[in-house]
């Protein structure tokens, strides 16, 4: 997944460089899902490993 962020953001780069917008506005698109899909998978992976800090400490049943 990162390899393939990385892989984008170079795209995105070239692109700009070659001043082909509407292909740079494409690429952007992109990369920014790719980025919340990273963010949801770390943030998914920080509760999985501290999920005892997670719990809630009050009981509502």
């Amino acid at each position: 997944m990162f390899y393939k962020h990385l892989e984008l953001t170079k795209k995105e780069a070239v692109t700009m460089i070659q001043k082909d917008y509407q292909t740079d506005i494409e690429v952007f698109d992109k990369i920014e899902a790719e980025a919340l899909a990273m963010s949801d998978m770390i943030a998914s992976a920080i509760v999985m490993q501290f999920f005892y800090q997670f719990i809630c400490p009050y009981n509502f049943y």
